[in-house]
């Protein structure tokens, strides 16, 4: 008799258009995942981390005696006093309590270089002042325009041009002065007018004042650094081309 065979169905051939599909799909999954992670961490990391409702200080120097000719003013670190230093400042508010000191931003003035944020020197005529580094955030508030309140309800517009740097102090970099406190504007005379006070005022050089953001940016012309923005766009626009091309 005829023997007859059940032969196994034979395998079918893998879809390999399917699979490359489905790989790409899961990579983008991911990929976007990780993006909206990574940008969600930056901003809140310089949101909160710098400007943190627990703001301790990062460290402490000892202060050593200025080498000589070094820092002929009052300010200068005294020998063996021991000052704090900052990564933070107290949160921003509409309303943030600040203490306001003069500062010179043009060239030869207690400022030193030109400002971090434009590389320019800037008259004492100029509204501009510098924010301690918590709020200055890493240049992301770099000419943005504030409000300062203070003399009895007077108010300044000022631009924000450089950094009052809370983290070093008391050594050259720094002129051999104290860090910056971590709740400090320093303004030109400019804001000091605009506020009312008179130069043989008893507030004159250091007031309490409050200060609030604003959304004008950029009104001195100068370019914004923007750095720590321009960071963060960079980083989305190279993963959403690695994105594109895997789709």
């Amino acid at each position: 008799p005829k023997k007859f065979y059940v032969y196994p169905p034979r395998p079918q051939g893998l879809n390999t258009t399917k699979m490359i599909d489905k790989i790409r799909s899961s990579v983008s999954r991911h990929i976007t995942t990780i993006v909206i992670s990574l940008l969600v961490f930056i901003t809140s990391t310089n949101n909160s981390a710098v400007t943190g409702q627990d703001c301790q200080p990062s460290g402490r120097i000892t202060a050593q005696k200025p080498p000589a000719g070094k820092c002929a003013n009052l300010q200068c670190c005294a020998a063996g006093q021991t000052y704090a230093t900052y990564l933070c400042s107290p949160p921003v508010t509409n309303r943030t309590a600040a203490v306001l000191n003069l500062s010179g931003f043009d060239k030869g003035q207690s400022s030193g270089g030109p400002a971090r944020c434009d590389n320019k020197y800037h008259s004492d005529d100029t509204p501009v002042v510098a924010l301690s580094t918590g709020w200055f955030n890493d240049a992301t508030r770099c000419d943005e325009v504030i409000i300062i309140r203070g003399n009895g309800g007077r108010t300044a517009r000022a631009v924000v041009v450089d950094e009052c740097n809370s983290r070093v102090g008391c050594d050259n970099s720094s002129d051999y002065q104290p860090p910056c406190p971590n709740n400090v504007l320093a303004a030109s005379k400019a804001v000091w007018a605009a506020l009312g006070v008179p130069e043989n005022s008893s507030l004159y050089g250091e007031m309490d004042v409050t200060w609030s953001p604003t959304n004008e940016t950029n009104p001195l012309g100068g370019p914004s650094s923007q750095r720590h923005r321009s960071k963060i766009i960079i980083i989305g626009v190279i993963i959403v081309v690695i994105i594109v091309s895997l789709v």
